[in-house]
C-alpha cells in the first residue's frame, strides 16, 4: 500500500482533512464535563451524570485497535468514512436526545467514531510520507489533537453558557461534513491485495477484556470503593479476559493484536511512555483549571485565559517537534525533553498555593506546554519505524490506544487521591495530584532512557 504520485495540492487537503478530524475527535472527549451541569438539568439525569463522558471514553478506547486492525485489512480510506460518518451521525443524534439514556447510548456511538478519527489520521499520515518526512505531518496533528483536549472544557462551558448544551453536539456537523466531502476528494483508496481473515474471537475477547477494566477504574473511588464487590469483580473478569485474549492472539492467523509487536523493545518502551504521557497531559488538563479556579480564585473566564499559553505552546512545540525530527532523523532527545520540562513543570506545580501569582502560572503553563508538545510526535515516529507498511494501521492504533488507555486508568487514580485530600481542603489536595503526577513524570524519564533510537528510513519501507 501507500499513497505515491499524490500532487502536492492532494496532500495539502488531506492533511487539512486529518486536523479537522483531529480536532473533532480530540475536543469531544473532554468538551461535555463543563456542560453537564446543564445537561442533567434539562434531562433529569443527576444519577447518571458520569456515564456521557465514561460511554465515550469506552468505546473510542476499544475502538482504537480493533479498527486499527481493519484498516490494515481493508485500506485507510472506507474506515476512515466508517469513523466519520458515524461521529457526525452520532453527533446529531446526541444534540436531540430527549433523556440521559438517549444521550448515553449515543455517546458510546459517537465514541467508536471517535477511536476510528483518532488512529485514523497517524495511519494515513504513515501511509503519504516515507518515514522521515513524517515528523512534521505528525507534529501538526498531535499539536491539533493536544489543543483540542485542553480546550474541550472551556468552549463546552462557553456554548453551554451563551446557546443550548445541544450545540457542543451540533457543532460537529459542519466540521464534520466539511471534513468528509475533503477526504472524499483528496484520499485515494488503496488496500492490500491479499486475502485474509478477520480475527472475530480475538476482537470479542478484547471487547469483553477491556469493558471490565475500563469500567473498575472509571467506577472505582467515584461509584464504588476499590475495594468492593463490584470493583473486584470486574478486575477479576477483565484479567481472565485478557489471559484469554492473549491465547487466542498467539493461535490467530491474523490477530487483531499482533503480540509480535510487543517483542520490539522500541515498540514496547514507546507504547509504556505514550501510557505515562498520558496520564501527564490528564493531571493538567483536569487539575489545572480546577488549582486556577478553586484555590487562586478566578472566575471560569481568567482560567481560561490563563490556561491559553500553554495551548499556544504546545501547538508551536508539536509543529516545531516535527520540523526538527524530519530535518535530523533524531526522536530520543525530543521525547527525552518533553518529559523531563513536563515532569518538572507539574512537580513545580505540586508546591504552588493561594499566593501564587498569574505571571507565574502563565510562565509555568508555558514550559508545560513546551514539553507535553513533544512527546507524542516523537513516540509516533519511533514505532512507525520499525514496522512495515502492512502493519502501520495495527502499530499506531496500538500506541493510541495506549495513550488513551492511560488517560482513562489515570483520571480514576488521580480523582481517587483528590477524592481522600480534599477533606484536609481543595489546595492540599491538588497539591497531592499534582505530586502524584510528578511521581508519574518521572516513571516516563526512567522509561524513555531505554527508547533506543534508529536511523529514520527516507523511503516507504522499513528498517529491520
Amino acid at each position: 500500500m501507500g499513497f505515491q504520485n499524490l500532487s502536492s495540492q492532494r496532500i495539502r487537503f488531506i492533511i487539512i482533512g486529518l486536523m479537522l478530524s483531529s480536532l473533532l475527535s480530540a475536543v469531544d472527549s473532554t468538551i461535555v464535563g463543563t456542560a453537564m451541569p446543564k445537561v442533567v438539568n434539562d434531562l433529569q439525569g443527576m444519577n447518571h451524570y458520569t456515564w456521557p463522558f465514561t460511554a465515550y471514553m469506552l468505546t473510542s478506547t476499544i475502538s482504537i485497535p480493533i479498527f486499527g486492525k481493519l484498516a490494515d485489512l481493508f485500506g485507510r480510506k472506507p474506515i476512515y468514512f466508517i469513523g466519520v460518518i458515524t461521529f457526525i451521525l452520532s453527533s446529531a443524534l446526541c444534540g436531540a436526545a430527549n433523556n440521559m439514556l438517549q444521550l448515553i447510548l449515543f455517546r458510546g456511538l459517537q465514541g467508536i467514531g471517535g477511536g476510528v478519527l483518532i488512529s485514523g489520521s497517524m495511519q494515513i499520515v504513515g501511509e503519504l510520507f516515507p518515514v522521515k518526512e513524517r515528523g512534521k505531518y505528525m507534529g501538526i496533528i498531535s499539536s491539533v489533537f493536544g489543543f483540542a483536549s485542553l480546550m474541550g472544557p472551556t468552549v463546552g462551558g462557553v456554548i453551554a453558557d451563551n446557546f443550548s448544551w445541544r450545540w457542543i453536539f451540533y457543532i460537529n456537523l459542519p466540521l464534520g461534513i466539511l471534513a468528509m466531502i475533503i477526504m472524499f476528494w483528496a484520499l485515494p483508496y488503496q488496500r492490500s491485495h491479499q486475502h485474509r481473515k478477520i480475527d472475530y474471537a480475538g476482537g470479542l475477547a478484547l471487547i469483553f477484556a477491556l469493558v471490565p477494566l475500563l469500567l473498575a477504574f472509571l467506577w472505582a473511588g467515584k461509584d464504588y470503593a476499590w475495594r468492593s464487590a463490584p470493583i473486584i469483580s470486574l478486575l477479576v473478569v477483565a484479567g481472565i479476559m485478557i489471559g484469554t485474549f492473549i491465547i487466542l492472539e498467539g493461535k490467530a492467523v491474523e490477530p487483531v493484536v499482533p503480540l509480535s509487536m510487543f517483542k520490539n523493545s522500541i515498540f514496547l518502551v514507546s507504547v509504556l511512555a505514550a501510557f505515562l504521557s498520558s496520564i501527564l497531559l490528564f493531571t493538567v488538563v483536569i487539575y489545572v483549571p480546577l488549582f486556577v479556579q478553586g484555590v487562586l480564585g478566578a472566575n471560569a473566564t481568567s482560567s481560561g485565559v490563563i490556561i491559553t499559553p500553554m495551548n499556544i505552546s504546545q501547538v508551536v512545540t508539536g509543529i516545531i517537534t516535527g520540523q526538527i525530527i524530519a530535518k535530523t532523523g533524531k526522536y530520543k532527545g525530543l521525547a527525552v525533553f518533553g518529559f523531563v520540562v513536563t515532569t518538572a513543570g507539574i512537580g513545580y506545580l505540586s508546591g504552588l498555593g493561594p499566593g501564587t501569582s498569574d505571571f507565574q502560572m502563565v510562565i509555568l503553563l508555558i514550559l508545560l506546554g513546551l514539553g507535553a508538545g513533544t512527546i507524542m510526535p516523537a513516540l509516533s515516529i519511533s514505532v512507525q519505524n520499525v514496522f512495515p507498511q502492512d502493519q502501520i494501521g495495527v502499530v499506531s492504533a496500538g500506541l493510541q490506544f495506549f495513550r488513551n488507555l492511560g488517560g482513562t486508568l489515570g483520571t480514576a487514580v488521580l480523582g481517587t487521591v483528590m477524592a481522600a485530600g480534599v477533606k484536609n481542603g481543595l489546595a492540599y489536595a491538588i497539591q497531592h495530584v499534582f505530586l502524584l503526577g510528578f511521581f508519574v513524570g518521572a516513571g516516563g524519564i526512567a522509561v524513555i532512557f531505554f527508547l533506543k533510537e534508529i536511523e529514520l528510513n527516507n523511503k516507504m519501507e522499513f528498517i529491520e
